[in-house]
């Protein structure tokens, strides 16, 4: 069963504010988002006049470069502006999604006050205006650049671990205290010039040196795969922020002519440092995936994906536009001033061939990499592809068997009604088309079904006969059944009862248990694969099929590859991240997911396209199914939801103990059968 620190984590009771401290905690998260944001708005129009009171030297670098005053304030500015409103539109999510939770506004807080404070010229120009106004702007700092290593620490679950990292918070907590008495944060002034302070920033690079330590200490032997999968993000942003700034202040270092007046430092400032401001906004990008993907301190945040993209080509197109002005002032100096509409047309004609493409990769790249589709959201909505010639084989005879009509049709080929001639017994025959048995992984997994349902023998699975080929076709050949799917019952009846419901679902169990008993998992289970026979006394055999995409776990057969994953609608959130590392609790998912269809009357994540699905398996926890049908027994929904864990450990062991853990109290196992 679920034990009690399971259930705190998925739902995070454990970081949830009631009462006043809820009112007071969203109260002093609005002042600061406020304050902070209203001072970076506060110093924006200095900012932009200083950047427009330029000296004559730097007017003179600029035209050689040909850029204009305006493109030269627009582009320092865009950008500050830019990276303040990504921090707050972030910060402002969570805290829209995560309000009552003590954790999440303390994220939420982080990100905005650090975002909208970080530019230590904003707080130079407040220092002009007002000395108030300057101090209040260290003060807002303050919370942002504090609440960094402890967020660090407690990320993803809101809790220390090891034990000891919570008095390191309270070190930095107190020693930056020490710093803003005597400096601005990491940087102090000369000549109203920002300088690093290389003591301060040594020392965060310590306290930061320990927080990947706790992280590093955090995966190996406290975070569940769902947590390891968010730190893995996070660590990646903040390496990334790190090795950015390393690189950043290294190459000043070591071309002075960056520090001094003159065109290299004006590209410093408008490229170099555009660069490494993109780069820093890594972090917070890495802490987007996390809520968007996984449930960051157990805050649902969907974002449609299409925002998601927006953003990205929005920030593609800044990046090649800025390519596009750099290579057009290249062409100039090379081909000189007087051919400089033809350098334009130049550069322009290669941006514009280069733009579509890496739209494109990017787009591929979020779909797979950013929420880890196992195809883009184009393929997957993509109708599967119609098999040529259908019905070709209708008259041929394969060996001892007449072929018939077509049954049905499936990803793996069609079915056929056959006959055996001389026995003249009723078969069920399974076809590979030819595009397909041109494939050698498709034969091998063909093949493979073949052999291994042939070996088993167990009463709810199908039983196979013989397979074969015939003109480039592979074929198999198996019992017919006459009845139908579960899932014409499911669309017939929709909520069904308990004890009508039950004896199916036990069959399939014993099913499933079997095969898992022979070292295979099924990974495909859903109502299509479930056939209801109908026997001469009346009764009903519930029999599983379609073994095609099983997966032997003793042992590695290669033959696991992508597209051969399972159904949407019915998939564990582990065979989403990798197909190949499934075990039989993806089995178990899948079943409750099919024993939630069935007891509720709607399955448990649904959407308008496979993405919003594959999002609610990864991100939502399980619906309580007694929002659909109010009456049933809470035993009953308790057990729906643990078989639909997110963990795997936390899952039933067996088929047949999920299945029997839906019996509520009084009813045996004969009573619903009945």
């Amino acid at each position: 069963m679920l034990n009690q620190r399971t259930i705190k984590h998925e739902t995070g009771t454990q970081h949830q504010l009631h009462g006043r401290w809820l009112a007071l905690a969203r109260v002093l998260w609005a002042v600061l988002a406020a304050l902070a944001l209203l001072l970076f708005a506060a110093a924006v129009p200095g900012r932009i006049e200083r950047l427009f009171n330029l000296d004559s030297d730097t007017l003179l670098y600029l035209s050689q470069m040909g850029l204009s005053v305006d493109a030269y304030a627009a582009i320092y500015a865009g950008r500050e502006i830019l990276f303040v409103a990504t921090f707050a539109l972030i910060g402002g999510l969570i805290f829209s999604r995560g309000s009552n939770n003590w954790v999440a506004l303390l994220t939420s807080a982080t990100l905005i006050t650090f975002g909208a404070t970080f530019f230590a010229v904003y707080r130079v120009v407040l220092l002009e205006e007002s000395l108030p106004l300057y101090y209040l702007s260290r003060l807002v700092l303050l919370v942002g650049l504090g609440g960094l290593v402890p967020f660090y620490y407690l990320f993803p679950d809101g809790r220390f671990v090891p034990r000891w990292t919570r008095y390191v918070a309270v070190a930095w907590l107190l020693l930056n205290l020490v710093w803003f008495t005597e400096s601005d944060g990491l940087f102090t002034y000369v000549n109203g010039q920002a300088v690093l302070i290389a003591r301060n920033a040594i020392t965060e690079l310590v306290f930061l040196g320990i927080g990947v330590y706790a992280q590093i200490y955090r995966y190996k032997y406290h975070s569940t795969p769902m947590e390891r999968q968010q730190t893995r993000w996070i660590v990646f942003g903040f390496l990334a922020t790190f090795l950015a700034f390393a690189i950043f202040y290294g190459i000043i270092q070591i071309f002075p002519s960056m520090r001094e007046p003159g065109v290299p430092r004006l590209l410093r400032i408008l490229v170099g440092e555009s660069i490494f401001l993109a780069v820093f906004m890594i972090v917070v990008y890495a802490i987007t995936v996390a809520v968007l993907r996984y449930q960051l301190f157990n805050i649902q945040v969907l974002v449609h994906r299409g925002l998601v993209i927006g953003g990205v080509t929005a920030l593609l197109g800044a990046f090649f536009i800025a390519c596009l002005l750099v290579l057009q002032n290249g062409l100039e100096m090379v081909l000189g001033g007087e051919q400089s509409t033809f350098a334009a047309i130049i550069s322009t004609a290669i941006i514009m061939f280069l733009f579509q493409p890496t739209r494109d990769r990017v787009r591929r790249f979020i779909d797979r990499r950013f929420f880890r589709l196992p195809a883009t959201i184009e393929e997957l909505s993509k109708p599967q592809a119609n098999i040529t010639n259908p019905g070709a084989l209708t008259g041929v005879v394969l060996g001892h068997y007449r072929v018939g009509d077509v049954l049905g049709r499936g990803g793996m080929g069609e079915v056929y009604q056959g006959e055996h001639i001389a026995l003249q017994r009723r078969v069920a025959i399974k076809v590979l088309p030819r595009e397909l048995a041109e494939k050698e992984e498709s034969r091998a997994r063909f093949e493979r079904e073949a052999r291994i349902v042939a070996s088993f023998s167990h009463p709810n699975i199908v039983n196979v006969y013989d397979f074969g080929d015939y003109d480039g076709m592979f074929y198999m050949v198996m019992e017919f059944l006459d009845g139908s799917e579960l899932s014409d019952l499911i669309r017939q009846r929709g909520v069904m009862p308990l004890d009508e419901a039950y004896p199916i679902l036990s069959e399939i169990a014993a099913a499933l248990d079997y095969a898992h008993g022979q070292g295979l998992v099924h990974r495909d289970v859903k109502p299509s694969n479930v056939m209801l026979q109908n026997l001469p006394d009346d009764s009903r055999r519930v029999v599983l099929m379609d073994f095609g995409i099983a997966k032997i776990v003793s042992g590695s057969s290669g033959l696991t590859q992508t597209g051969t994953m399972g159904t949407l609608d019915y998939m564990a959130p582990e065979q989403i991240l990798s197909a190949r590392e499934v075990d039989q609790t993806a089995d178990i998912y899948s079943l409750g997911v099919l024993a939630f269809q069935m007891l509720a009357g709607v399955l448990p994540f649904k959407g308008s396209n496979p993405g919003q699905v594959l999002y609610g398996h990864l991100q939502k926890p399980a619906p309580d199914p007694r929002e659909f049908v109010p009456d049933m027994p809470v035993s009953v929904a308790q057990a729906l939801q643990q078989a639909l864990a997110k963990a795997p450990d936390d899952r039933y062991l067996s088929a047949g103990e999920f299945v029997a853990a839906l019996l509520p109290d009084g009813m045996n196992t004969t009573a619903a059968s009945v």
